[in-house]
């Protein structure tokens, strides 16, 4: 009955006039609602976050921030469970962004559903300047040195985990430094494109790994 909630679109519409109505019952119906299958949407969506009190804590801000500010909510733009499903995936991803900042030894497992959920837009602001062998567990290097064999493309992402920001740096890795720059921001933007699909697709493949055992 509660997943079905969840998809009713009406039934979300309602509850939100509630909660603009300062219905005192509203909030405890709408977490009772939505707490669980935000997590599991979460989960789902962020196979590589294994600590599942990130993933809580995403959810409970989420409720709790609209609950206290509703009006946020356009409901002719979205459906509830869309909006909220957006605005946890947000939460996990500034969660994960400060505890990587906060810690340079942070498995870069977390850090890059960051960087693959949102493209590349987190980097400069995700990542600590630690070698990238001192960043991930083995399971994980194991993978990204299969993923990355090439020098170049290690480089390459090393400079992004980095946070590097200078487009002449990616343009020195891949010796193009001889083009215009407006070129070399195109070719690097081309580069740092096709790293985040690898990962990516690196974070489909754990998945599913997880699921047949």
């Amino acid at each position: 009955m509660t997943k079905a909630k969840v998809q009713d679109k009406e039934w979300g519409f309602e509850i939100h006039k509630r909660l603009i109505a300062r219905d005192p019952i509203a909030p405890a119906e709408l977490a009772e609602a939505f707490l669980e299958p935000l997590v599991e949407k979460l989960t789902m969506l962020f196979p590589l976050v294994k600590d599942d009190h990130k993933i809580q804590d995403a959810v409970t801000d989420t409720l709790v921030n609209y609950i206290q500010k509703p009006i946020q909510f356009d409901p002719s733009k979205n459906s509830l469970n869309g909006f909220l499903i957006m605005s946890a995936k947000r939460d996990l991803q500034n969660i994960l962004s400060k505890q990587c900042r906060l810690n340079a030894k942070e498995k870069v497992s977390e850090c890059v559903e960051v960087l693959s959920d949102s493209g590349n837009k987190q980097v400069e602001r995700t990542f600590t300047n630690s070698p990238l062998d001192n960043l991930v567990g083995k399971e994980i290097q194991q993978k990204v040195s299969v993923l990355f064999d090439e020098p170049k493309d290690r480089e390459f992402l090393d400079l992004m985990l980095h946070g590097e920001r200078v487009t002449e740096r990616y343009a020195a890795v891949l010796g193009i430094e001889n083009l215009p720059i407006p070129e070399q921001r195109k070719i690097v933007k081309q580069h740092k494109d096709r790293i985040g699909k690898k990962l990516e697709r690196l974070g489909e493949k754990i998945s599913e790994s997880r699921k047949e055992e």
